[in-house]
């Protein structure tokens, strides 16, 4: 099953932290991520290092949730990640 990242990125920096670093999703790596808010049925937030990212899952998850998750991308540019 996989995660679909939409564009709302949105950064969750510690209070008086100045910047936050970039989220790089490098196809072939395996990233963790913590379920921080279930939105919808099928869209959640997901906080990867100081970042947040909605997303789309087919899997259903549960906001505390930690996940490992393989980054890949599809031809059309998608970035995909898979539980």
């Amino acid at each position: 099953m996989s995660i679909v990242i939409t564009p709302h990125v949105q950064s969750v920096a510690p209070q008086g932290a100045t910047t936050a670093a970039p989220v790089v999703l490098q196809p072939g790596s395996v990233i963790s991520a913590r379920v921080q808010q279930v939105l919808t049925s099928d869209t959640v937030r997901i906080v990867i290092g100081s970042q947040s990212i909605d997303v789309q899952s087919q899997v259903a998850l549960q906001a505390g949730q930690v996940l490992q998750l393989a980054v890949s991308q599809s031809a059309d540019g998608t970035v995909r990640l898979a539980v």
